[in-house]
């Protein structure tokens, strides 16, 4: 189903809240689909929060930055 559920302990103050979080996959196409779709253009892509280069192989993320079109 491309999802992908993470579950989440965070610990404040001596209590305990827990989270589940569940994201859908989506693949480089994907996302320049949606985007195109919706009147932006891609500025650029970054592999990882340093901003390297997007590697489809060796990326540990997919960081876009778009403009939305007039």
């Amino acid at each position: 189903n491309n999802r992908i559920i993470k579950y989440i302990d965070v610990y404040d103050k001596g209590e305990v809240h827990h989270f589940r979080e569940m994201v859908q996959l989506l693949s480089r196409k994907d996302f320049e689909r949606l985007l195109s779709e919706t009147g932006f253009v891609i500025l650029n892509l970054f592999g990882n929060y340093a901003l390297d280069s997007f590697d489809e192989q060796k990326s540990e993320r997919l960081i876009i930055k778009a403009r939305k079109t007039a």
